[in-house]
């Protein structure tokens, strides 16, 4: 039980880090059709952000922090069932 909760807390920072860019790298192609009733020729192919950095950042924090609470949680279990 000890190795799941320090792997739980040993993967908390990476795995925050990985949501974090995984949600920086989402994109959407925006359509610059003047008239959505009519087909486009040459729809944009510029990309632009799913979300602002600081959400990215949140979205990265959030899923930290869960699994450290998670650990915590499973640590506080193992504990109560210790006595």
């Amino acid at each position: 039980m000890r190795h799941i909760i320090n792997a739980l807390r040993l993967v908390a920072v990476p795995v925050g880090v990985v949501v974090g860019v995984w949600t920086a790298g989402l994109t959407w192609i925006p359509s610059q059709c003047p008239n959505p009733a009519r087909h486009c020729v040459a729809p944009s192919l510029t990309r632009e952000a799913t979300f602002a950095g600081w959400e990215c950042a949140l979205f990265g924090l959030g899923a930290a922090a869960v699994l450290v609470l998670v650990a915590e949680a499973v640590h506080r279990l193992a504990l109560r069932e210790d006595h």
